[in-house]
């Protein structure tokens, strides 16, 4: 995990409780970065999940498609502007 990745993870669940140093670093040996490309999928239906995702940079989407083709979008978020929408919007 690059230096840059790896100071923001830490930033952010210190923002949410205070770990002691030393847990931190028995927990920090299990962080890995992996970059997606635009339009890649984190996962997919179908798939099991073994890793946990925390976006440093970029937006990410939740949806589902529906036999008949129509897409419902569920979540959108963009952590670098801090903005987070949670909405059932529609496109066939």
């Amino acid at each position: 995990m690059n230096q840059t990745s790896f100071e923001a993870v830490k930033k952010h669940f210190y923002s949410i409780v205070q770990i002691p140093e030393r847990e931190w670093r028995k927990f920090e040996v299990f962080l890995f970065s992996r970059s997606l490309k635009k339009g890649a999928y984190f996962i997919q239906e179908g798939d099991r999940c073994y890793d946990v995702g925390l976006i440093t940079t970029g937006l990410i989407k939740r949806f589902l498609i529906t036999e008949a083709g129509k897409e419902y979008v569920h979540y959108l978020s963009d952590l670098e502007k801090r903005k987070t929408s949670n909405f059932r919007h529609s496109r066939s």
